[in-house]
């Protein structure tokens, strides 16, 4: 059996942000009863994902004035 692996909370955080701001149509896209509006809702997400766990936001630095 393999071992299950906790992940590391900052890739959860970042995979939770990108499903937020992931566009709305292909989160309620999963479950639309048509398979391939289904299929096309999961790559958008999946693709939201991806990109955003290699691609991370800049970390803030507390030093630097914020604009907004």
């Amino acid at each position: 059996m393999a071992k299950r692996v906790n992940p590391d909370p900052a890739l959860i955080d970042h995979a939770k942000d990108a499903i937020s701001q992931s566009p709305c149509w292909a989160r309620v896209g999963l479950t639309c009863g048509n398979e391939r509006l289904r299929e096309e809702a999961l790559t958008t997400l999946a693709g939201a994902v991806v990109d955003r766990l290699t691609n991370p936001p800049p970390a803030i630095d507390p030093r630097q004035l914020q604009l907004f």
